[in-house]
């Protein structure tokens, strides 16, 4: 994960648990209703910013992921293909499947 990820993740962190804090500090004091609504649009933005930051500092390992899984599919799906199309035994010209021979056991070449 490159540095600047983890920065992302962090400061998204960050303000996540700020925005929690803040909840928690106006729940505690529960001095007016614009002091309320005030804290519960910080702790609604903090925590969102957080999120965002912490998403999008994982997209790239979460985009990676997903292109090595296709990778491996097609590389399967191409090996599958491949052991199933028939093919001529260059030792007894008999016409198969797979990697080797089922009459004369001679490896597909």
């Amino acid at each position: 994960m490159k540095t600047k990820d983890v920065v992302k993740i962090v400061i998204g962190v960050i303000l996540v648990l700020g925005g929690v804090a803040a909840g928690l500090g106006v729940a505690a004091g529960g001095s007016g209703a614009e002091d309320a609504l005030a804290a519960l649009f910080v702790v609604i933005a903090d925590c969102g910013v957080g999120a965002a930051l912490i998403l999008w500092g994982t997209a790239a390992r979460r985009r990676a992921r997903r292109e090595a899984e296709a990778a491996k599919q097609a590389a399967s799906e191409a090996e599958q293909k491949r052991l199933l199309t028939p093919w001529l035994c260059p030792a007894c010209g008999a016409q198969t499947k797979g990697d080797v021979c089922e009459y004369c056991g001679s490896v597909r070449p």
